[in-house]
């Protein structure tokens, strides 16, 4: 892919801070022979190499009632979705809180020629999680694979805050009167019928919260594409906040792994390099994920114009999404899933030149450490009802504007992104 370059790494592109680290005393990245990323910043989980058990003594514990999965007790669910279940566990051990995903072995519904691909996903998962071991990507602790039970348990460090706070619903007039302001500056026209669900939501974070959020994201996915792994699935639901709001990418359900970079120098041979890439260009080709963050040579349509190539770029236009998120409450394009890749692959991104300032989700929220201030307390937050905007400044209009260019070959890379004024602002 366009991001597995010789001296594109994350050592050897600086520019943006270490995540809680200030400009001043910033500090190089550096990376051990395994591949393993080493700074004084990792969580204390990322130190270790995962464990790895194939026997699961699933139990109940008889006066908690609680389910019992080797030293894990089961406290509650966190989440479900398309690749298993999420719990709140606790090591009866340690005492130590862990987020478990359980995920299906084989595919409830079987079909020909896919007997071992549920499996094969669960696998391939499992070794990304390997790889990625970075303070901005959720730590794996353990995977439990008993080859005798249905379910494979995989063991992760427990993100205290959950998913960001991006976004939160408003009341509907006002949301009404900003699908208006908004749609008539756009290509497209309002009708009278319901408003789509992402349109009724309002933005949470201040600009500096936005920042540090979309920091850590840069940081992570950097790490992934030196290792080889493409995300694929990059959106606000799949970053995780710690309690002093740094961010942790989870999910690498979808997540594509090919070569990592050498930073030696070395190739393979040039038949082996052409059959590798034929091979990630036909895999990543395949859209999976969440069709509002599909970059558009993922949604490419036109049969008289050569589609553009699928590399690592397609998680720079889901970053871009993403930060647009965050900004503006809303995805770029607003659909059911077709009608979003044609305006993907067809219609230029609409970016407001002003926001209702943000709302504070909850009655306080605790400091961050990044830089020894506090981005998300914010006194100048309006009322509910309040119509009032804030602009976008110079910096982070660019931004947007170049995570939005269509051509993959020009659009902003993650070098040019950490190097970009709005990121390393202050």
């Amino acid at each position: 892919s366009g991001s597995k370059t010789v001296g594109n790494s994350p050592a050897g592109s600086p520019g943006l801070f270490t995540p809680t680290a200030s400009p001043v005393r910033a500090h190089a990245s550096h990376f051990e022979e395994d591949g393993y990323y080493s700074t004084p910043y990792l969580h204390f989980t990322h130190m270790q190499a995962p464990k790895e058990t194939h026997v699961a003594d699933v139990d109940v514990d008889p006066v908690s009632g609680r389910k019992i999965i080797n030293e894990y007790e089961i406290l509650d669910e966190l989440g479900r979705g398309a690749h298993g279940k999420v719990k709140l566990g606790r090591s009866l051990t340690t005492s130590t809180f862990v987020a478990i995903k359980i995920v299906e072995r084989y595919a409830k519904k079987r079909r020909l020629g896919k007997l071992g691909n549920t499996e094969d996903k669960v696998k391939k998962e499992v070794a990304i999680l390997k790889k990625a071991r970075h303070p901005n990507i959720v730590a794996l602790l353990e995977v439990i694979d008993d080859p005798a039970r249905k379910k494979v348990y995989i063991v992760l460090e427990w993100v205290q805050r959950g998913e960001i706070t991006w976004r939160t619903r408003c009341p509907k007039a006002l949301a009404l009167l900003e699908a208006r302001r908004y749609l008539r500056h756009s290509p497209e026209e309002l009708l009278d019928a319901e408003l789509h669900d992402d349109l009724i939501y309002v933005p949470c974070l201040s600009f500096a919260a936005a920042r540090v959020a979309f920091r850590d994201t840069v940081l992570g996915i950097e790490y992934l594409h030196y290792q080889g792994i493409i995300h694929r699935d990059i959106k606000p639901p799949n970053l995780l906040q710690t309690v002093d709001h740094h961010i942790k990418i989870s999910d690498f359900g979808v997540s594509y792994l090919g070569r990592p970079i050498h930073d030696d120098g070395t190739d393979d041979s040039e038949t082996d390099v052409q059959d590798v890439k034929f091979d990630e260009a036909r895999e990543l080709a395949k859209t999976v994920g969440t069709a509002a963050f599909y970059a558009p040579e993922l949604c490419h349509t036109d049969p008289d114009v050569e589609s553009p190539p699928v590399t690592a770029q397609i998680d720079v236009w889901a970053l871009g999404v993403t930060l647009f998120c965050l900004i503006f409450a809303r995805t770029p394009f607003v659909d059911n899933e077709f009608v979003i890749m044609k305006n993907i692959a067809e219609k230029d991104v609409y970016i407001p030149t002003k926001r209702l300032k943000p709302i504070e989700p909850e009655a306080s929220s605790r400091p961050s450490s990044q830089v020894g201030f506090t981005p998300f307390l914010n006194t100048k937050r309006r009322q509910e009802y309040e119509r009032a905007y804030e602009d976008l400044d110079e910096d982070l209009y660019d931004l947007l504007r170049r995570l939005f260019i269509k051509d993959p070959s020009r659009r902003i890379t993650l070098t040019e992104v950490k190097h970009h004024p709005w990121v390393l602002r202050d």
